[in-house]
């Protein structure tokens, strides 16, 4: 099992890669410079997991969220796009739309909001993988991270938040997505750090 709180993980069977998918969601250039200091060290230990996911032959999924070319955002997205400096919404195909990870063996899903199961393979990866567990490192914690986590308790799948492997441009949001993780014996799942992932495999 993996050392987590407020559980260890995974809950109800012992932990094994070949159940377990690793969910690298939105390490996209904008995002990584737009967090500064703490996405570059959580850009740091996704690299680290990465690599000691496919040295155990472990399944990872990459994510990039953007409008696909020609698209048009929804008036309510539009409205709010319009209102932020960060965090906006990149064009399939842009520089800030890229990738800043690079995980041989990985498969790329692109998804046009926060939830990376929307409109995206990923939940026909995980049925067709047999998978029932989640790792679940990216940015932002309260964004990407949290929308698909949320969907995923959804879908009955047991999750793992990577602490270090997220973050925000604000702490106070990083720590809250911890603690509703969290709240009531694992609301939405269960919360570690790299090296606890590390030491299970």
């Amino acid at each position: 099992m993996i050392k987590a709180r407020p559980y260890a993980f995974p809950c109800t069977e012992p932990f094994a890669v070949e159940t377990t998918l690793l969910c690298l969601l939105g390490f996209q250039r904008a995002a990584v410079d737009e967090t500064g200091a703490s996405g570059a060290c959580a850009l740091h230990h996704a690299n680290r997991l990465a690599a000691a996911w496919a040295g155990a032959g472990g399944r990872c999924v990459l994510s990039r969220r953007g409008l696909p070319g020609g698209a048009v955002a929804p008036p309510a997205a539009r409205f709010r796009e319009g209102r932020r400096t960060v965090d906006c919404l990149a064009r399939a195909g842009s520089a800030e739309w890229e990738l800043a990870l690079d995980v041989p063996g990985a498969t790329v899903v692109d998804h046009p909001a926060d939830n990376a199961f929307l409109a995206s393979d990923l939940d026909h990866i995980v049925h067709l993988s047999n998978m029932r567990a989640l790792i679940i490192c990216g940015l932002r914690t309260e964004g990407i991270v949290h929308a698909t986590m949320r969907a995923a308790n959804d879908k009955g799948l047991d999750c793992l938040l990577v602490e270090d492997a997220c973050a925000s441009d604000d702490a106070a949001f990083h720590d809250t997505i911890l603690s509703v993780t969290t709240f009531g014996n694992g609301l939405f799942g269960a919360v570690a750090d790299t090296d606890a992932v590390l030491a299970a495999l």
